[in-house]
């Protein structure tokens, strides 16, 4: 176990890189036999899914490294100025009576950004806000359909954002805002940016759906 690594607690529940359920860390600084090299192998975690918790050959082992924290990290950063920015505005006008020029548009940039990190966010573990009144009356194979159908949907409409939106934001790269004078290219690039993540962990979900459809369909079978 490498000492400059600040490991998480047991308990603790995460995502993977690339994965979309969740892992709770029941145990650091584990030897196991690697299948696919035929020897010990040592690594900073085990865990398993959760909420199933511990399950024949459920055990999951992982390095600290494969813990996502890249677009979370983006969208806590993006927050964090944001707030600030909001607390700024906020004390120099009503204290200072000499309100800053460039408070209010640092904010609305970052609010503009948290929110398309967040799509990221939500699509890549699936936690978008959803009506679920008729998905909840479908068989589940009925409904692996209709998630791959809504993901190609997805596909289509941010394929769409891609293209037009990296247009815009190249036709606006020598507009400067009033206030930061920095390209608007930064302000709208975010959702050309945000589709082209939102664009790949589709692609993955319908991956995934489509695997566990012919599962369905195996165990029918």
């Amino acid at each position: 176990m490498s000492k400059s690594k600040e490991l998480l607690p047991l308990g603790s529940i995460v995502y993977l890189q690339e994965g979309t359920q969740k892992l709770v860390i029941v145990g650091r600084g584990v030897i196991f036999d690697d299948s696919d090299t035929g020897k010990q192998a040592f690594a900073d975690y085990m865990g398993v899914l959760y909420p199933q918790g511990l399950q024949t050959d459920s055990t999951i082992f992982f390095q600290h490294e494969n813990i996502d924290k890249i677009i979370f990290t983006l969208i806590a950063i993006s927050f964090i100025i944001l707030i600030l920015s909001c607390v700024l505005q906020v004390f120099t006008r009503f204290v200072l009576n000499n309100s800053l020029s460039w408070t209010e548009e640092l904010s609305r940039y970052t609010f503009i950004w948290s929110n398309f990190l967040g799509a990221i966010f939500c699509t890549k573990k699936g936690t978008h806000a959803v009506v679920t009144i008729i998905t909840d009356s479908l068989e589940k194979k009925k409904k692996i359909i209709l998630n791959i159908i809504v993901n190609l949907m997805v596909v289509i409409i941010n394929l769409i954002v891609i293209i037009y939106g990296f247009n815009v934001a190249y036709a606006v790269r020598t507009q400067l805002s009033p206030a930061l004078r920095i390209s608007m290219s930064f302000v709208y690039g975010a959702a050309p940016f945000s589709a082209l993540f939102i664009l790949y962990y589709s692609l993955f979900n319908i991956i995934k759906d489509y695997k566990n459809f012919i599962q369905e369909e195996g165990k029918n079978d």
